[in-house]
């Protein structure tokens, strides 16, 4: 079972969804008391708000509900398979433009920046994932009670490691993690430079 299995089933999250352009997103907890939260595309002339279209855990998201989805915003530049073509493409191509769009962390289902990955999959699956740096304690918990080596938790497919914001993530999170799980953070320091979109942002 993956890490993104394992969390799926005790992580309990709020989807949100506009009730005017469809964009849908998780809502944070410090918004939860609010009566309105604005949908995130105001500046696109969207005027609806995030209504709790969804509560419970992660693997209970509806299909609907799931990934990032296109919004029906009129400026809306995003052709239609653009996150397929931006999966497909070879590392060269990287734009400086593409450095700051949003994935999704499979594992939190938070908003992710290319440029805050810790650690991305060849994408030999079809589609690269990409990893907060903080959820791979979770991960590496999970590979050292299966015995297993890394891989993407996802895909299974080969991980590539950005060994500085690990490194960060090691340093600020080492002493909450637990001494058998240094191992496989030694792995994880050990593997192959990060991608090369990653080393253009300006990380080293």
């Amino acid at each position: 079972m993956g890490i993104g299995e394992f969390l799926g089933g005790v992580t309990p999250i709020v989807r949100g969804h506009c009730d005017s352009c469809g964009f849908v997103r998780n809502i944070w907890v410090s918004e939860l008391h609010l009566d309105e939260v604005p949908c995130d595309h105001r500046k696109r002339g969207c005027v609806g708000v995030l209504t709790k279209a969804y509560v419970g855990p992660k693997a209970g998201v509806p299909s609907h509900l799931s990934g990032s989805r296109r919004c029906s915003c009129p400026d809306e530049t995003r052709a239609p398979d653009a996150a397929s073509s931006s999966s497909s493409s070879s590392l060269g191509q990287a734009s400086s433009g593409q450095q700051d769009v949003n994935e999704e962390c499979p594992v939190c289902c938070e908003p992710l920046k290319m440029t805050d990955a810790a650690m991305r999959c060849r994408g030999c699956a079809g589609h690269r994932h990409y990893f907060h740096a903080a959820c791979l304690a979770s991960w590496i918990r999970q590979c050292q009670k299966d015995d297993n080596d890394p891989n993407c938790p996802i895909c299974r497919g080969p991980l590539l490691v950005h060994k500085r914001r690990l490194g960060d993530f090691l340093r600020s999170a080492g002493g909450s993690l637990e001494q058998e799980e240094g191992p496989h953070c030694n792995v994880c320091m050990n593997m192959q430079k990060p991608p090369l979109e990653m080393r253009r942002a300006g990380l080293k």
